[in-house]
């Protein structure tokens, strides 16, 4: 059991070791929301992302063949349990590394989550802010656009322009 415990928590540790550089990919790609000259680094973010979460799946299909190894040596089902619900089964001194890899682990998704989420908000205030830029230069309001009430064509639909197209 014990090459099985110590085989678990490495795969813990190099989960951590990705969820802390997924965490940083995302600060990086926060730096370059609004910036058009970033594109490149966006995408070189976005294809290291993939390689990731490629490597969080592997870690998590050892995971899983640890716990069913330990499932078969033990006699219990530690393959359907938590975390937390492993380090009480096997006890010392191997709960406790696993208490605080599964606490380190919940704390960089939660990061994860909040940078994310504030990633999310300034891509939808980056697209708004384009898209408001757009109808000002075209003169297109979405407004104005279209038909009137009764079915009539609107007459000032294609007469607002901020570019003077007679000249």
């Amino acid at each position: 059991m014990k090459v099985e415990m110590e085989t678990l928590i490495g795969v813990l540790d190099r989960e951590i070791v990705i969820y802390r550089e997924l965490l940083e990919l995302a600060r990086q790609k926060q730096a370059c929301i609004g910036d058009a000259e970033a594109l490149p680094e966006v995408e070189a973010i976005n294809a290291r992302e993939v390689q990731l979460a490629q490597a969080i799946a592997q870690a998590e299909r050892e995971r899983l063949q640890v716990t069913d190894t330990l499932t078969d040596k033990t006699g219990s089902q530690l393959a359907v349990l938590s975390l937390v619900e492993i380090a009480e089964t096997v006890g010392a001194p191997y709960d406790q590394p696993l208490l605080e890899r599964r606490q380190l682990i919940s704390q960089l998704l939660a990061d994860l989550k909040a940078v994310n989420a504030l990633n999310q908000q300034l891509l939808e205030q980056e697209l708004s802010y384009i898209n408001l830029s757009l109808q000002l230069i075209t003169g297109n309001d979405e407004s104005k656009q279209g038909y009137s009430e009764l079915g009539r064509k609107q007459q000032n639909s294609s007469q607002r322009s901020v570019l003077d197209w007679k000249a």
